[in-house]
């Protein structure tokens, strides 16, 4: 705990609160006393990996969104952020890619969204690349994103 309040000065305003709410957490299972079921129990990576994924989803459609972006925000290093994937079988930008490749695909069967583009919608989630985004889409889902439009038009229709 020493240590942690002697290092706070270095951190953001976000870091410092999340050292906090952790020394909270620390003190009040010291208060109780009591051992949580270990089906509760979560490491220290699995609990920053749960806070990437919430940041990740958060920031998605931001062009800054990066490993330095987020391990700035995590208040730790890029190679800690990594390893919080290693067990995951995806890397970090693996995992972001597949959420905007997720995203992409809720759009594109959205009625709402029946009107934009594809590629404006891969634009939408940072994906730059118009081939790019169909060779990956297909790849990850089967279908082409044209052919999945299609496939629900027809449905629709």
């Amino acid at each position: 705990m020493q240590m942690a309040i002697g290092e706070a000065h270095k951190l953001d305003e976000a870091g410092s609160r999340r050292v906090g709410e952790s020394l909270i957490q620390l003190v009040n299972g010291l208060i109780q006393a009591k051992p949580m079921a270990p089906e509760f129990r979560r490491s220290p990576l699995e609990a920053l990996r749960e806070r990437i994924v919430a940041y990740i989803d958060a920031n998605l459609a931001r062009s800054s969104l990066s490993a330095e972006d987020i391990a700035r925000h995590m208040g730790c290093s890029r190679r800690y952020l990594h390893r919080a994937f290693e067990g995951e079988g995806a890397t970090l930008e693996r995992f972001v890619w597949h959420r905007r490749l997720e995203r992409s695909k809720e759009e594109l069967l959205s009625p709402a969204r029946a009107s934009a583009s594809i590629s404006e919608i891969a634009f939408a989630w940072r994906i730059n690349s118009s081939a790019h985004f169909s060779r990956a889409f297909k790849s990850r889902y089967d279908v082409a994103p044209r052919e999945l439009r299609e496939r629900l038009r027809a449905v629709v229709h």
